[in-house]
Formats: structure tokens, C-alpha cells, sequence
């Protein structure tokens, strides 16, 4: 079973939460990581331990490692658009993605 630290209300959480059960995934979901993980990581998060005992951090990074595809860079554009995020953030949240 994987475990995803992150609270349940978190739109990153909830992303790799529906990312891993749409794979067919088991998933628990903890508020925090063992406290020697930030010692070692920083603080990072969600953060998934996979069942093979490996560790992701970060949303996107833990999609990635899912094989999920990219998308089309300008429907995403255009869907952060019509969230109305600023220009800088938009430019920000897209860098990320790369």
C-alpha cells in the first residue's frame, strides 16, 4: 500500500491521491512523514512512499512517476487562464511542468 502524506483538503494532495487509485493503487492517507524524512528531504510536500519502499516527493513528481502523460501545454495554458491566475503565476505553474 502507498502512503501520501499531505492533508485532505490540499487540491497537490488530492491530485496524487486520485492519480494513484485511477493506477490502481492502494492509498493511505497521513498528515505528516516520519519526522526524520524532513531532516533528510526538507519540507516537500505530498509526499508518497511507494509500496516498494521508495519515496516521492511532490505532486507532479509523484504523477511522473506514474506515466501519466504531459497534456497539451496550451489547453493547460488556457485552463489556468480561465482560472484567473496572474500572469506570474501562470508563467510559474508552467515552468513547473517542464
Amino acid at each position: 500500500m502507498n502512503v501520501v502524506f499531505g492533508v485532505d483538503h490540499s487540491p497537490w494532495v488530492q491530485a496524487a491521491v486520485l492519480a494513484l487509485v485511477d493506477h490502481g493503487h492502494e492509498v493511505r492517507l497521513r498528515p505528516l512523514p516520519p519526522f526524520g524524512y524532513f531532516l533528510k528531504r526538507g519540507f516537500v510536500m505530498p509526499v508518497c512512499s511507494h509500496e516498494d519502499g521508495s519515496w516521492t516527493a511532490d505532486s507532479l513528481a509523484i504523477m511522473d512517476g506514474l506515466g501519466l502523460p504531459q497534456g497539451d501545454r496550451a489547453a493547460i495554458e488556457a485552463d489556468l487562464k480561465e482560472l484567473g491566475l496572474p500572469l506570474g503565476c501562470r508563467r510559474r505553474l508552467l515552468a513547473a511542468l517542464n
